[in-house]
């Protein structure tokens, strides 16, 4: 799905997804809550609870919405409502998220091009974007500042 060009991400009120990571881009950037369908998770490393680490798609989810279980999908109503009547702390919610778990919200661009520049050693640079529009200018404006390197290629994915 591209995020930019979908008029309903930036209408809605709520998303609801299973695990994928587009609640997030729309909490975050939008300030509403998401519902997160229960369904099982697709897991790489069926050890990775063995790292003690904490799992981000499992801890935040109910941050920035509320989970709910396949067998209680007949609350959805309920809960929906609840967002509703609830947007303000879940708006402060979200910015506390933000504030924690991200570095460098809004501004990601510019912190990716002064890492460029203050340690790019390439002669051959060729950056394949999977992210926004604004961030790849981003990029290529720090190729084109950075002394270090004769010539880049820039691929849109």
């Amino acid at each position: 799905m591209n995020f930019a060009e979908n008029k309903y991400i930036f209408t809605a009120d709520i998303l609801m997804t299973d695990w994928s990571g587009i609640a997030y881009e729309f909490s975050y950037c939008g300030l509403r809550p998401s519902i997160f369908v229960n369904t099982p998770m697709k897991v790489l490393n069926p050890n990775y609870e063995l790292y003690g680490l904490e799992v981000t798609d499992i801890t935040l989810r109910d941050k920035v919405g509320i989970s709910v279980d396949m067998n209680q999908l007949g609350t959805l109503g309920a809960k929906v409502a609840y967002l509703l009547d609830n947007q303000d702390a879940y708006i402060e919610a979200i910015e506390g998220v933000v504030e924690n778990h991200l570095f460098y919200p809004s501004r990601s661009g510019e912190a990716g091009e002064r890492y460029i520049i203050d340690t790019c050693c390439l002669v051959k640079v060729i950056i394949i974007s999977t992210v926004s529009r604004l961030t790849s200018l981003s990029l290529i404006a720090a190729f084109k500042n950075c002394r270090n390197c004769s010539s880049f290629s820039f691929l849109a994915k």
